[in-house]
């Protein structure tokens, strides 16, 4: 019993360099010993490079003019890593779901994509280089990323952002489209800096409409989140905070900065799951399910199932239809 015992021990702490290469857009899988005791690694030439393709920055340079008044789409999708380790990978939606979703984002009429983090499953160059040649051989609609826990060195605790900032930029920035303002805010530390706040204010104060998109949501959502549009399913009473999947540093500011400017949705994602709720007046939209493992949650937590959201953006205000991996969709009203 030592040896198979031993054997088993090897593999599961084993060397990730020794593997196979990594396919263009999907993770290898981790080896939890190894990636606890791996450093932060430095941002590649090749990894320098695509930041003149990939940064916020040059895609929003890529989004076509709208005018102010008109009426125009835009997509969310949420997490899309396939699962840190090879056991998480038997709750996936599907390997492709991902590329899937995305080429049906492609087939419609969104000016811009927001993907809400969590592309890779932990940020290494070898990740980042294949989720690299993923975007430069499948996507075309202009694409802008927020920074997910995952996508840093470490997953959980303290992590490096080096090859997110390397490739996309700053965590915190925002793109003008139409008369929409779509702001991109960094809560991977899981919690919101007193500077970030300072920024927020600045960002939402230049603004006529605006979006929010982060990927922790704000500690005060905590057992609020519904998903009426399926009966068997409500609020979790007791609140869902498994691996700090809620922030709190900062949160109560937040949401009462994200009120008083009016903000017409704040998206989240981070929980591998669908939902949505209301605080302060402002909506908030959970869209977990860009591709990555659908884990099993508690009785009464919202529905978990792959998806994206098309919203439709106009003077009036928001209007979303989800759309399910298996193609049928709902309209969403939070």
């Amino acid at each position: 019993m030592i040896l198979p015992a031993a054997l088993a021990l090897a593999v599961w702490a084993a060397e990730p360099a020794a593997w196979p290469p990594v396919p263009p857009g999907f993770s290898r899988p981790d080896s939890p010993l190894f990636s606890t005791l791996a450093k932060p690694e430095p941002p590649t030439e090749d990894l320098l490079a695509a930041g003149a393709r990939w940064s916020n920055a040059a895609q929003a340079g890529r989004i076509l003019p709208v005018a102010r008044d008109s009426t125009f789409k835009i997509a969310v999708i949420g997490d899309a890593e396939p699962g840190r380790f090879s056991w998480e990978r038997i709750f996936s939606p599907g390997k492709d779901a991902f590329a899937r979703q995305l080429a049906s984002i492609q087939s419609g009429a969104a000016k811009v994509v927001v993907q809400l983090g969590d592309f890779v499953s932990r940020g290494t160059v070898d990740n980042y280089r294949a989720h690299v040649r993923f975007l430069d051989e499948r996507v075309r609609v202009p694409l802008l990323t927020v920074q997910g826990n995952h996508d840093r060195s470490r997953p959980n605790g303290s992590g490096d952002k080096s090859l997110y900032r390397a490739v996309f930029g700053p965590g915190d920035s925002y793109a003008d489209v139409g008369g929409w303002r779509l702001v991109l805010v960094d809560t991977a530390d899981r919690r919101l800096r007193p500077e970030q706040l300072a920024w927020l204010e600045t960002a939402l104060s230049g603004a006529e409409r605006s979006l929010i998109f982060m990927h922790v949501p704000p500690a005060f959502l905590k057992g609020r989140i519904v998903a009426e549009e399926f009966q068997d399913m409500g609020a979790d009473p007791e609140g869902y905070h498994p691996f700090e999947a809620f922030f709190e540093e900062g949160s109560r500011e937040f949401g009462e900065l994200a009120s008083r400017h009016r903000v017409a949705r704040v998206y989240v994602a981070h929980i591998h799951a669908f939902g949505h709720a209301r605080h302060l007046g402002v909506p908030y939209v959970l869209s977990g399910g860009g591709g990555s493992p659908l884990y099993p949650l508690p009785p009464g937590w919202p529905a978990r199932f792959a998806h994206y959201i098309d919203a439709e953006l106009s003077p009036s205000g928001v209007r979303e239809t989800v759309r399910k991996l298996d193609g049928s969709s709902f309209e969403l009203n939070p």
